[in-house]
């Protein structure tokens, strides 16, 4: 099984990416300040925070995608604390550790050592915990639209609130990426260079874009 980390990086120490197992291949996108490094990918439009990285590397990679894509921000840590551990392991230990899961795709969230969110069981999706927001990011953010994004990507009625994992560290498997086409990641991309709300909105339809059960 051939596994990838893709890290968006911006000005956060790296070092710890030297603790994961040298089986798993690392993509590193920078934006802010080009250093120029060899390792690197540099994202000279800096917008969509680390969201628009994720769904970069998706669109740019969709014909050549790992088994299984693990997404990151540059200091994990303080979202999901055993984050290394989960990405050298297993697919049952990635299971255990994640909060939500479903066909081919697993969210983390679990620290002692930053914002901890207080999560719930999901009434939409089996066997998560999650965070639940309203169209306009209630309770957590504000003037937020929801609403209009998932109308702007999918083909069927919206939620009446969302359920996401908060912080943006999941892994995906290619095949569930791929029941996207390349056009509509194409589109995540496009609203995400265009919008500067749309990182948040698009991180809670996170798990229904890379889920099958919505059209």
């Amino acid at each position: 099984m051939k596994k990838e980390l893709v890290i968006s990086v911006f000005d956060k120490d790296l070092s710890w990416v030297d603790n994961v197992s040298k089986e798993v291949s690392i993509k590193k996108y920078r934006k802010g300040s080009n250093l120029n490094l060899d390792d690197e990918i540099y994202l000279s439009n800096n917008v969509g925070r680390d969201v628009h990285t994720f769904f970069y590397h998706i669109l740019n990679n969709y014909d050549n995608l790992a088994d299984i894509t693990f997404f990151s921000q540059d200091y994990p840590f303080d979202h999901v604390e055993n984050y290394v551990e989960i990405i050298n392991s297993d697919v049952d230990f990635i299971t255990k550790c994640s909060i939500l899961h479903f066909d081919g795709y697993w969210g983390f969230h679990w620290n002692n050592i930053g914002t901890m969110w207080q999560l719930n069981p999901s009434s939409q999706f089996t066997n998560g915990r999650i965070l639940t927001s309203f169209n306009d990011g209630y309770p957590h953010d504000k003037n937020l639209y929801v609403d209009e994004t998932w109308k702007s990507l999918f083909n069927c009625p919206h939620p009446l609130s969302y359920d996401f994992v908060p912080g943006g560290h999941f892994c995906v498997t290619k095949e569930t990426v791929k029941i996207r086409t390349k056009e509509f990641y194409q589109h995540v991309v496009t609203l995400l260079e265009t919008y500067d709300k749309m990182p948040w909105n698009i991180e809670r339809l996170e798990a229904y874009i890379f889920n099958k059960n919505y059209i």
